[in-house]
């Protein structure tokens, strides 16, 4: 689960799953909810361009998680702890890593 903030408002609350569904092949599934407002930038407009910008920005970071190499540990910190533990998640299932 995911909240983003502007200027210590939240603006975006997202859930996000990823679900292996064959070799070297995810989707993700996610939940958005956007505040409601009125005026030219009601609800609607808002809520699609963030969409597009999460949609823009997860391809990148596909792009990051499939390309990644483990490390020894030396440098990852407790807040490394998710993404390593998805990193060896995605690896077993597209069988690019140690089962």
């Amino acid at each position: 689960m995911l909240t983003f903030e502007l200027d210590d408002r939240p603006v975006a609350h997202e859930l996000l799953a990823v679900t292996p569904v064959a070799r070297d092949r995810t989707t993700m599934h996610g939940w958005t909810v956007v505040p409601r407002s009125g005026g030219l930038l009601g609800s609607a407009p808002v809520f699609w361009a963030y969409r597009l910008q999460h949609w823009w920005g997860t391809r990148a970071d596909l792009r990051i998680y499939r390309d990644a190499e483990d490390t020894d540990g030396s440098i990852n910190t407790p807040d490394d702890e998710g993404v390593l533990r998805f990193r060896q998640f995605h690896r077993h299932w597209t069988g690019r890593g140690p089962r």
